[in-house]
């Protein structure tokens, strides 16, 4: 064990660019540094889950296989506050070999810590360090960029700080220097780089966002225990208000607010652990009871719930798609192995690297390819026992409807060659004689961006101070209040998603932030959702909002957003995004769609098994028709149809998305010119059809000047690519 005391002053750096300033600063003010060197870490801070350790001026942190002079033991460091006026510590250090936390530290700690010590928040660090001679008594200064990342997902930075440390450390406190003795060295700093003197320790910082990104159940029931209390006492108003028949409008708005309380808490924790066995039966419970309630408001008749075949349908498919599939690891062209997973595939996909694209998508592919005939025969009697038609809500007039999907259609079959186009000058980007399925998301553009989650926070503000100023201060309540979620965890659901919520409510949003622009344009899209879902009339669900007018709702979010990426960020990031956007969000939407109106218009007319051949068969037909002859399909990618959860949980519910995509960012661009009522827009959502709400702002369905707008934007980009 090595024992010493330190003096450290704390500045924080206000940029990037006052950062690098100071990292190339040579210190010539003082003779120039005595030392000069640079390493990385990662610092697992350590405390219990009350932070006893905090609560006594105590910081622990293990630093594993440290970088300095090639040392490769993990090093413990257990910090003790002397005096925070005097900005005084004293520290412990210990090689970590045995890896006994508990048992280094007790012997030094002056009170008994009875809870076991867990890893609390995790620090990447990039350490510039500099030493200098004042009064023949030795002083470093680290330059530090620090990453905080979140303890359930590393991949996810929630916030990144510059800081600057001046340091005096030695084994007796008459030996370090005194606070004047570093007063030149801060002014310096002070005055050149914007500095700012600071009395919270990076220890303290974390503690501070914790929190951030995660959600908080508090918002909705404090315990367990209390869930199980209101779920008993909910049961026993339900029933005695059925049984009375009552109508009393305020008992029927409280009822159904409590039970929305009850169905979110049992969905955000069980979405938070998925096999749970427990949180699933809760689930299942609030959301019988929910149906119950509100089969009895509607005049419905209330019956026993039992499941019906295409809800089994649609379990088996989710126990497969969330708990039983695996992948295994994947290897680059250097033999670095990778763990492959449903969220990260897109990821590796995006990938420079050849091998790496092709190994992911060949294993991801060969372990759905094990289950294609269970996942078949789901689909099959889904579509068997599904009864809705597509846009049934969004739509109600029937021959309309069918018109509109005419319509669409046509446009669509118009205008697939500009995808044909598209492909093809990706290939010639490219410079490559073949191109495949595979290197469709390979980025032309290698320009990126990582982003901290506190970063994209402001960014999201600042490109939606084009709104009223109520939704920004709702989405900075969304932000600071824990109704987001950006970890990717193990157990937890995937994807980016709402959960609802009955107005005035808050819903909650979870995304997989993984620090890139992408997951800025996805939590965007979530936000359209939640402040479309605050904006309804109180009592009101946005489960009740048509499924188009919700998708229209994050498009237009969308929309605004890449606005500003235009603008405020990178151009030539926009336009990779925004042709991507093209691709995915409209075209491959288009050609799901398509696939599905097929598949089940097989089935109807006919009345063949859809088993995995036939299934793969005109998938395949309708790959070749979207990307045409420019794009090689490999073994396996007929397949796609095994992992598009759509088929299988919203039946009939992906042609809202391409037409969203078109009119949200028509409307996008009303909001941008200040043309649009979007506060009458979102009140009115739930009370029409899209078709009705949409005439009601002139704006129709049917108007092919629309979609050739759209289309020719298409072209405009690639002409700029």
């Amino acid at each position: 064990m090595k024992k010493s005391i330190e003096r450290e002053i704390k500045l924080r750096i206000p940029s990037r660019e006052q950062f690098n300033k100071l990292v190339n600063w040579e210190g010539e003010e003082f003779g120039g540094w005595e030392a000069n060197f640079k390493l990385s870490r990662r610092t697992i801070h350590l405390d219990t889950v009350y932070f006893d350790l905090a609560k006594h001026g105590f910081s622990l942190s293990l630093i594993p296989n440290l970088n300095i002079e090639n040392s490769k033991q993990n090093k413990l460091v257990l910090k003790q506050q002397l005096s925070k006026y005097d900005k005084q510590e004293l520290i412990y250090e210990f090689d970590n070999e045995d890896g006994h936390i508990s048992e280094h530290i007790k012997k030094i700690l002056p009170f008994d810590l009875k809870e076991t010590i867990e890893p609390i928040f995790i620090i990447n660090q990039i350490r510039h360090k500099r030493g200098m001679i004042v009064n023949r008594k030795s002083l470093y200064i680290s330059i530090d960029e620090v990453h905080y990342l979140n303890i359930k997902d590393i991949n996810a930075i929630v916030d990144t700080l510059f800081v600057c440390e001046l340091e005096s450390s030695e084994r007796i406190q008459e030996d370090l220097l005194s606070v004047n003795e570093f007063q030149p060295l801060i002014e310096i700093i002070q005055k050149k780089f914007d500095a700012k003197l600071s009395n919270i320790s990076k220890y303290d910082y974390a503690k501070s966002i914790l929190d951030s990104g995660i959600w908080k159940t508090s918002n909705l029931y404090n315990s367990d225990e209390q869930w199980q209390d209101k779920f008993i006492y909910l049961k026993n108003r339900l029933n005695t208000a059925i049984t009375t028949g009552t109508t009393d409008k305020d008992k029927v708005k409280e009822i159904t607010l409590e039970l929305d309380h009850l169905v979110n808490f049992s969905k955000v924790t069980y979405y938070n652990n998925l096999v749970s066995e427990l949180y699933r039966k809760r689930l299942n419970q609030s959301l019988g009871l929910r149906d119950i309630w509100f089969k009895f408001i509607n005049s419905e008749k209330i019956e026993t719930y039992t499941d019906s075949e295409e809800i089994i349908y649609r379990k088996i498919f989710n126990d497969i798609y969330n708990k039983d599939i695996n992948f295994d690891n994947i290897n680059d062209s250097h033999n670095n192995s990778f763990k492959l997973t449903k969220e990260n595939y897109s990821s590796f996909l995006s990938s420079t690297d050849h091998t790496l694209r092709k190994n992911a998508f060949e294993n991801l592919y060969k372990s759905y390819n094990q289950y294609k005939n269970v996942i078949s025969s789901c689909l099959d009697g889904i579509i068997t026992f599904n009864k809705q038609s597509h846009l049934q809500y969004s739509v109600t007039d029937e021959s309309l409807r069918k018109e509109l999907l005419e319509f669409i259609m046509q446009q669509n079959n118009r205008n697939i060659k500009t995808l044909h186009q598209y492909m093809e000058l990706r290939k010639q980007k490219l410079k490559s004689n073949r191109y495949s399925i595979t290197d469709i998301q390979f980025p032309i553009n290698h320009e990126s961006l990582n982003i901290s989650y506190r970063d994209a926070q402001n960014m999201i503000l600042e490109a939606f101070s084009v709104l009223d100023l109520t939704y920004q201060n709702q989405i900075k309540f969304f932000f600071s209040k824990g109704f987001i979620d950006i970890t990717n965890s193990k157990n937890k659901r995937s994807g980016s998603y709402l959960i609802d919520a009955v107005s005035p409510n808050w819903p909650f949003i979870s995304i997989n932030f993984q620090s890139d622009l992408q997951s800025l344009i996805s939590l965007a899209h979530e936000l359209g959702h939640a402040i479309a879902n605050i904006g309804l009339p109180a009592g009101q669900s946005y489960r009740s909002v048509p499924q188009l007018t919700a998708e229209i709702h994050a498009s237009i979010f969308e929309s605004i957003f890449m606005h500003y990426v235009e603008n405020n960020l990178s151009p030539s990031l926009y336009l990779d995004m925004y042709l991507e956007k093209f691709r995915a969000n409209y075209f491959r939407s288009m050609l799901l769609s398509e696939f599905e109106i097929l598949i089940y218009e097989i089935k109807r007319s006919q009345k063949v098994t859809l088993n995995s051949e036939v299934l793969s068969k005109h998938y395949n037909e309708m790959l070749l028709k979207y990307y045409g002859s420019n794009v090689e399909l490999p073994k396996f990618i007929s397949l796609e149809w095994t992992k598009v959860p759509f088929f299988y949980n919203n039946p009939k519910s992906i042609i809202a998305y391409p037409i969203a995509f078109i009119i949200g960012e028509f409307i996008a661009q009303k909001i941008l010119n200040n043309e649009f009522d979007m506060k009458s827009f979102l009140e009115k959502s739930s009370s029409k059809d899209t078709y009705q709400l949409l005439t009601d702002f002139n704006i129709d369905l049917l108007q092919e000047e629309i979609y050739l707008n759209f289309f020719n934007k298409f072209k405009e980009l690639q002409s700029k690519y």
